[in-house]
């Protein structure tokens, strides 16, 4: 009985030996080999064997008689993925205000994706209330040609001429047009000189 307990135990200790040496064995040709230079076409020993060698994984493959190492798989490296940018809320669109409604601005638009007002003068008046009355909102166009340094016009405006906005102005040699009140309630260009002339004071 004893014999038999003996044997088993032995049996056992080999076997555990055994897996154990064949478990460093098998890490051994690993770190072995990642620590060499590996060259595709070059001779290995272990068939089948993987190494890790500059960002690349080499096999042990057989040509013919030898064992050899293949040309190698390049290792993709996982790309990250980069959090995405919440995209902001649409801003609510401006609401214009009524035509003929007071105003505070010459000048000042409003504009939407309905069109454009215009806080504009709506002629003479007497008293500061009374001008104060006159400041009105306007439909205005908006042109998108023009060199114009405030409002925009498909061509030229002409001294004397009529025109639609009072406040508006454009650029020309020699000064600027403005559009102004004139009497009997008309718009027209007047010319503001901005180089001075030369003269003699008599």
């Amino acid at each position: 009985m004893m014999f038999h307990y003996a044997f088993a135990m032995r049996i056992r200790v080999i076997f555990s030996t055994g897996l154990l040496v064949a478990l460093v064995l098998s890490l051994i040709p690993i770190v072995a080999f990642s620590a060499q230079k590996i060259t595709p076409g070059g001779s290995c020993k272990v068939l089948n064997q993987k190494v890790v060698y500059l960002s690349k994984t080499y096999s042990c493959v057989k040509s013919g008689k030898k064992f050899v190492w293949n040309k190698g798989v390049a290792i993709v490296k996982p790309t990250s993925t980069s959090t995405s940018i919440p995209t902001p809320a649409p801003t609510p669109e401006v609401k214009l205000p009524n035509e003929g409604t007071l105003c505070t601005i010459i000048g000042e638009k409003v504009s939407n994706s309905l069109g454009t007002m215009r806080c504009s003068w709506a002629g003479h008046s007497n008293t500061a209330e009374e001008a104060k009355q006159r400041m009105q909102w306007r439909q205005f166009e908006v042109i998108k040609t023009s060199t114009s340094r405030s409002n925009n016009y498909p061509r030229t405006p002409v001294e004397g001429a009529t025109c639609t906005s009072s406040g508006d102005t454009f650029d020309v040699a020699g000064g600027i047009l403005e559009c102004r009140w004139i009497a009997g309630k008309k718009l027209q260009w007047i010319k503001i000189n901005t180089v001075k002339k030369i003269f003699t004071n008599k």
